[in-house]
């Protein structure tokens, strides 16, 4: 059941470990958002996206599909309707999926130790898939090239962003997501191209205070300088 997850490990320096040494690997977060689409919710999620049937589809896809790569479970989600996920994911036969926390940089983030995975990616090839705001990255933490997405409802956006990846797909970068539920699916995709040749990191909103944008209530609090 995903009430027993491995938030306990040391997932934060091994993520961080592995992106210093170079050793790909693939990380995507589930929360309330992703399963509310995923369970043809209407509506949308706390950023303003909207739950798109075909997306809530492809979210589905995924878990069944048993993803090789690491997957998150967002404690809140849980917490909100973990009678529900946990329903969905027994009638879908994949109720023994290996979890880990969603949170991992967050949390670290939100103690404003996020420095380790800075320090980690400052000599790599780095690429973003976020909105414009993340142009205003500090140099000094980290660069990275944007690939720009719509601040809002960027699944629209899906097919252009995939293209755009690939046209300009480099081996053994890094690509950080910060794109809402299209984070799962291009991780997804892109994972199945190409496998241990990129590292492909579901962000979520982690990165938006170190760009000025408080879009947490937790963020309020924290000194991004």
């Amino acid at each position: 059941m995903t009430n027993d997850l491995q938030v306990d490990g040391p997932w934060y320096p091994f993520f961080c470990e592995s992106l210093k040494k170079r050793h790909p690997f693939a990380f995507s977060r589930w929360g309330d958002g992703e399963f509310a689409c995923l369970l043809k919710r209407a509506g949308h999620n706390c950023d303003g996206h909207d739950y798109f049937p075909l997306l809530g589809d492809k979210l589905g896809d995924i878990l069944m599909a048993r993803p090789e790569y690491f997957i998150g479970m967002q404690p809140k989600a849980m917490r909100d309707m973990g009678d529900e996920i946990n329903d969905w994911l027994m009638d879908n036969r994949c109720d023994d999926l290996a979890w880990i926390g969603a949170d991992v940089f967050h949390n670290e983030s939100q103690i404003e130790r996020l420095s380790l995975f800075f320090d980690a990616v400052r000599d790599r090839e780095v690429r973003a898939v976020g909105p414009y705001w993340m142009r205003f990255m500090p140099t000094d933490l980290m660069q990275f090239d944007l690939e720009p997405v719509n601040e809002k409802n960027c699944w629209t956006q899906h097919d252009d962003v995939l293209d755009r990846i690939e046209e300009r797909f480099v081996a053994n970068t890094v690509i950080l997501f910060c794109c809402g539920m299209m984070s799962n699916v291009l991780i997804d995709e892109l994972y199945k191209r190409h496998g241990d040749d990129v590292t492909l990191v579901d962000m979520g909103s982690v990165l938006s205070p170190y760009c000025g944008v408080n879009n947490r209530r937790y963020m309020e609090k924290m000194k991004c300088e």
